[in-house]
């Protein structure tokens, strides 16, 4: 009687050499088809949002939303620094699910939103896990959002491209501020050249208003699909940003989004990324 015969130990390290080496291989593809995918889930919040905008603007004469106007737990805070549309404009009426703020590339975001961080202490055995949305809670976890237009060459100094000065102060100074209707206004700074700007709340139409060149407007003109609304964070430091390889999902006032590599224009320039840091405490 014939007895079958069994793997020998050198036959099993062969066979799971072989196996490594092809996960090797296979793994960072896997990797990258994984990613691929949130950043495709990403787009696709950043595009239902729009849509929340469009909606919210038609029932308010074109205007966008403000950035979030109070914060805190009991609404009773001013805004130091959150660049998010303000919560009690927009939920629940026009945004019903608040997870459409979550960008599953972003670090720990997930996670983040299902501890309760934006949500009242109303959980189970009051806890903020599982608890109702606090609109005042709703910050930049994985979205900024701004709600003026601005241009790329605001943000850098012009010789060394580095954040400008003279625009980090008066925006901070600006979003900082305790009157509330100056949030929903457009407002002004000089830049390095000693040049006066206004910076124009972001609004149905804003486009006819943005012409680069007064003697030859009907090309100057700078259309919807160039004014970025909404867009994923990005950071000085690669662990900040939502995607790796860097740059940043954005969506624009006509609705479309788009993934832009980073350093690029406004807002995936290395200048904003600079304000930022400086911005957040």
């Amino acid at each position: 009687m014939l007895r079958s015969r069994g793997f020998t130990l050198v036959e099993l390290l062969v066979v799971m050499a072989i196996i490594s080496i092809l996960a090797a291989m296979l793994l960072p593809g896997l990797a990258r088809g994984r990613e691929a995918a949130r950043r495709v889930s990403c787009a696709s919040n950043l595009r239902q949002l729009a849509m929340v905008f469009k909606m919210y603007s038609s029932e308010n004469a074109g205007a966008y939303p403000t950035l979030q106007r109070r914060i805190g737990r009991n609404c009773d805070e001013p805004n130091s620094g959150i660049l998010m549309f303000d919560g009690l404009s927009v939920y629940p009426e026009y945004l019903t699910d608040a997870r459409l703020l979550v960008c599953p590339s972003g670090a720990d975001a997930m996670n983040e939103y299902r501890s309760g961080r934006w949500n009242r202490t109303d959980g189970p055995n009051g806890s903020r896990s599982g608890g109702t949305t606090n609109p005042c809670l709703l910050d930049q976890l994985s979205y900024f959002y701004v709600g003026w237009f601005i241009e790329t060459e605001w943000i850098a100094e012009p010789g060394t491209r580095d954040v400008s000065r003279r625009f980090a102060a008066a925006f901070k100074e600006h979003i900082a501020t305790d009157n509330l209707e100056e949030l929903d206004a457009t407002w002004t700074f000089t830049d390095d050249l000693g040049r006066d700007h206004q910076v124009m709340r972001i609004r149905e139409g804003i486009e006819r208003f943005r012409i680069t060149d007064i003697n030859n407007p009907s090309t100057a003109k700078i259309s919807q699909s160039e004014f970025p609304v909404m867009f994923d964070r990005i950071d000085t430091n690669a662990a900040g940003f939502n995607h790796v390889p860097g740059g940043a999902n954005v969506q624009y006032l006509d609705g479309h989004v788009e993934f832009v590599r980073y350093p690029g224009e406004y807002p995936v320039s290395r200048a904003w990324a600079e304000l930022i840091n400086n911005l957040e405490l």
